[in-house]
């Protein structure tokens, strides 16, 4: 269990999905948040097929929000 706080972002269409939920797991404690959605590696610029207007995020933004927190 790492002390920092982690962020694991990733997309149901990414070849790296299963790396960063093991990233996440192995991360452990309640500092680690994961945010999985319909994008592909890109997350945002390039949304999968079932993506919708709700899908597309502002990271900039969600990063500096849980950051601060």
């Amino acid at each position: 269990h790492a002390g920092p706080p982690l962020l694991a972002v990733g997309g149901h269409h990414d070849h790296f999905t299963e790396e960063t939920v093991a990233l996440w797991r192995a991360w452990g404690g309640s500092s680690a948040r994961l945010l999985l959605g319909p994008w592909g590696h890109p997350l945002t610029a390039a949304p999968g097929p079932d993506a919708g207007p709700a899908h597309r995020l502002n990271l900039g933004e969600l990063y500096v929000r849980w950051a601060r927190r």
